[in-house]
């Protein structure tokens, strides 16, 4: 690297818990991979999460979570022999039983730590800056934990990115959160899209990197033909590697944004061991997703912000393909969707059927709760005979219900072992309006209220697709598509 150049690696949601402490496991196996594959980072950026600070759904004590954070902050320093700088993420924020009360935790353990690595105060503000050689980085705090201090950060950030607009030593510029600014396929997370307009106003921002929905992936947001922010979500510690870990985002579930017309880049991997990382110079960005005791799975750039040159990509792609003939060899078929069936169920209540090609394959479960509309996918056992080519799904609507469905995709196993699967339905599916729908995403501020809950913000309204009350909810799910 030339001489003006410099890397670091990008860490995420490390959520330190006891009493297993598994995440200094983890921590230790990415150290260990970095050393034997020759990366000499000058710094490590972790975008929050650090500790877990939660049990059994519930905010956990003061004093267990000050347990965490002297544990987490003295385990990092061990592994990573540069300096370890982090922003605040949701579960760092908890304490006291409280979802809102880790303010003293905060001021006795994270303050104190960012100071020595930062060499200088923070004045109590979970918000700060640094120049690194001729690049500029800017840590935000996760908006709604304390309504003032949201203000002050605001202000701040407006000022240092214009800061940096102007000033031409300044030539690439990182800004680091822990929420996502915009989702890919989760509906909620993106606490931080307030901060969106304030960022994407500088055109030097080369990335916002964050983390927070436990993925791996990058996308692009083309605000006009000169005008582009790339998201980088990045979640080495909270994955779980599982048997589909390199199937791309997209082949399993609906992306949500951007929006489709304003889509410059978007690739990414769901769940996979791994971390980045991000090599800088003045000639251009190099992000390198490595899995932990593997190879570089995903390695991208650019020279100008937003224009992404992808260099390797080493996703799995699904097979769509099915023939006439393989139909008769289906050993197994699945019907895949996520519902959000918000009401209460009262004993006079009919069952919302799913039917496929006509016939009741199974009954769509109801949920209360918005946790489910991002995270629980259903997978509903179908009869192989039902399967066609071209398949008609239809949920019915008796009672007249609001609810909403989407990841809708069909999955078959053929005799051989292999696995077929539609497109993904490319829509959100409401019955009624969707604006009468409320969804509980977002964060729960006692201040503010709920923070970007609304659909709107959410799901772009070109992928969302609404049937009247009282009628089926219907869509199709084709192979060879």
């Amino acid at each position: 690297m030339a001489s003006d150049g410099f890397s670091f690696l990008f860490l995420g949601d490390a959520h330190y818990h006891a009493p297993t402490w598994r995440s200094a496991e983890r921590v230790r196996a990415i150290a260990e991979d970095v050393r034997r594959k020759g990366y000499a980072p000058d710094f490590v950026a972790h975008v929050g999460d650090l500790i877990e600070n939660q049990e059994a759904g519930r905010p956990v004590s003061n004093e267990a979570g000050a347990q965490e954070w002297r544990y987490a902050l003295a385990d990092v320093k061990q592994a990573f022999a540069m300096p370890f700088f982090m922003a605040l993420g949701n579960h760092d924020w908890y304490g006291g039983g409280t979802w809102f009360g880790g303010r003293d935790n905060i001021e006795a353990y994270y303050f104190p730590f960012m100071e020595k690595e930062l060499g200088k105060p923070l004045h109590g503000k979970p918000f700060f800056s640094f120049r690194w050689k001729h690049a500029y980085f800017l840590f935000v705090n996760h908006i709604g934990f304390d309504e003032g201090l949201d203000r002050e950060q605001r202000a701040w950030l407006r000022k240092s990115l214009a800061y940096a607009e102007r000033n031409p030593a300044i030539e690439r510029v990182f800004v680091i959160g822990h929420p996502v600014l915009w989702n890919l396929d989760f509906v909620r997370f993106n606490e931080n899209h307030g901060l969106l307009d304030i960022i994407r106003s500088c055109k030097k921002v080369d990335a916002y990197l964050c983390g927070h929905t436990h993925h791996n992936s990058a996308s692009v947001w083309a605000f006009g033909p000169d005008h582009r922010l790339l998201q980088v979500n990045g979640c080495p510690l909270g994955s779980s590697g599982n048997s589909e870990a390199l199937l791309p985002i997209g082949q399993r579930a609906l992306i949500l944004n951007p929006p489709p017309a304003a889509r410059g880049y978007t690739k990414g991997f769901r769940e996979l061991d791994a971390y980045f990382v991000v090599s800088v110079a003045k000639e251009g960005v190099t992000v390198a997703l490595e899995r932990i005791g593997g190879d570089c799975v995903w390695e991208f750039g650019w020279v100008q912000p937003g224009v992404i040159e992808e260099k390797r990509f080493l996703g799995r792609p699904a097979e769509h393909a099915l023939s006439r003939e393989q139909l008769g060899g289906i050993s197994r078929a699945r019907l895949h969707l996520l519902p959000y069936v918000p009401e209460v169920i009262r004993p006079e209540c009919a069952p919302l059927d799913i039917l496929l090609n006509g016939k009741k394959v199974a009954e769509l479960p109801r949920r209360s709760g918005g946790w489910e509309i991002s995270r629980s996918r259903d997978a509903f056992p179908v009869p192989p005979e039902c399967i066609r080519l071209e398949n008609t799904v239809a949920v019915t609507n008796p009672n007249r219900e609001q609810f909403a469905i989407r990841d809708a995709y069909l999955e078959v196993e053929l005799a051989s072992g292999e696995t077929v699967l539609t497109p993904v339905c490319p829509n959100v599916l409401f019955a009624g309006d969707w604006r009468d729908l409320y969804m509980e995403f977002g964060l729960s501020h006692p201040g503010a209220g709920v923070l970007h809950s609304s659909v709107e913000v959410n799901i772009p309204e070109e992928l969302i697709r609404c049937t009247s009350l009282g009628d089926p909810i219907m869509f199709r799910l084709d192979f060879n598509r």
